[in-house]
């Protein structure tokens, strides 16, 4: 990385702290965004050790409540901010729906998610109302499909793409408990009604 990316990085996360005073969103998704900012020390220390800062300290998120729009502006803070600490490629943050990452058919789901997730790479994925991957409370062979291609993906498990589920706090849970190897991934939840993060 050179010195001039390095700079426009760190002005990029000089200006994420006045853009998330003035998000007005919930307390707790400004404090977790601060918190990922923080480890810039780290990587700061690492880069002045000749080393390249590392990958596969992305986390992944759940959005439980709260606005849609609210949803998308923490988003696109955090690919802001993991890529001025050098863990993303770009400050970019993509949005995705179940009609986004399925197909007609069974058999087909799986690709078309990968793709998806190839498309955002190097930025943010957020799946807005990850729970319609399910239906009557248990995913479809369409949405099994689609949730296999998340868990397998190189780029989620490597760090190479930021991935968020959002949905309401009942649906989230269902889809939860419905594949355990989710709520592995998928363990920093951001609750936007009730002001908790965990």
């Amino acid at each position: 990385m050179t010195t001039e990316h390095t700079n426009d990085r760190l002005h990029l996360l000089h200006r994420i702290d006045a853009e998330l005073n003035a998000a007005g969103l919930p307390e707790p998704v400004i404090i977790r965004i601060r918190q990922i900012k923080a480890s810039l020390l780290m990587e700061q220390a690492l880069v002045s050790r000749g080393q390249e800062p590392r990958r596969g300290s992305v986390q992944h998120f759940v959005f439980v409540g709260g606005r849609e729009d609210d949803h998308l502006e923490a988003a696109r803070l955090l690919a802001t901010t993991y890529f001025g600490l050098g863990l993303l490629d770009a400050p970019v943050a993509r949005t995705a729906a179940r009609s986004d990452l399925l197909e007609p058919y069974v058999g087909r789901t799986g690709d078309r998610t990968s793709a998806v997730i190839r498309d955002a790479a190097g930025g943010v994925l957020l799946i807005g109302q990850a729970p319609e991957l399910m239906y009557s409370g248990r995913p479809d062979p369409f949405g099994e499909e689609a949730l296999a291609a998340l868990l397998s993906s190189d780029d989620i498990r490597q760090g190479r793409v930021c991935a968020i589920l959002s949905g309401s706090r009942s649906g989230i849970d269902r889809l939860l408990s419905s594949s355990p190897g989710l709520s592995g991934v998928f363990h920093h939840v951001i609750d936007f009604d009730s002001g908790v993060a965990a």
